[in-house]
C-alpha cells in the first residue's frame, strides 16, 4: 500500500533528538562547526513546523579535551571531569550561535539522578 504524502509527515509534536560526539566532531578531535550548523538548520526547521525539540547532546569532553590540546589516550573519571567542564560552556557557547542566526533561544536543562532514574515525564 503506498502512503499519501499527508501519512508520511512527522505527526509528533515533541521530538527528543540525540547528537553523539562522533557525529558532533565528524569523528575528529574536535567539534565540527560545520556539522553542527546543518544539524541545528534541521532542528531549526522541524521548529518552524511547529515541533518542540529536545536536543540531547555529547560533544563537552571532545571540547574540553580539544581545548586544552590533550591526547584521547588519557583516561579516568578526573581526566574526564576537566575536559567536561572546560568544554560544556565551550560546547553551549557554539550551539547559542548556531540556534541564534535561527531566532532561537537554547537553554540547558541539568537533571537530577532521581530524574533520569525515575518514570516520570518531563
Amino acid at each position: 500500500m503506498v502512503k499519501s504524502k499527508a501519512e508520511n509527515t512527522l505527526s509528533y509534536l515533541r521530538i527528543v533528538i540525540k547528537f553523539g560526539t562522533s557525529l558532533l566532531t565528524g569523528s575528529s578531535d574536535y567539534l565540527d562547526r560545520q556539522v553542527m550548523a546543518d544539524l541545528v538548520r534541521q532542528v531549526a526547521g522541524l521548529h518552524r513546523q511547529g515541533r518542540e525539540i529536545i536536543v540531547v547532546s555529547s560533544g563537552a569532553i571532545a571540547s574540553g579535551r580539544s581545548r586544552l590540546g590533550l591526547a584521547k589516550k588519557v583516561k579516568g573519571i578526573p581526566y574526564k571531569q576537566v575536559c567536561f567542564s572546560v568544554g560544556q560552556s565551550r560546547l553551549m557557547n557554539v550551539y547559542e550561535q548556531l540556534f541564534d542566526s535561527h531566532g532561537i533561544t537554547v537553554a540547558q536543562g541539568l537533571l537530577t539522578k532521581s530524574e533520569i532514574s525515575g518514570r516520570t515525564v518531563i
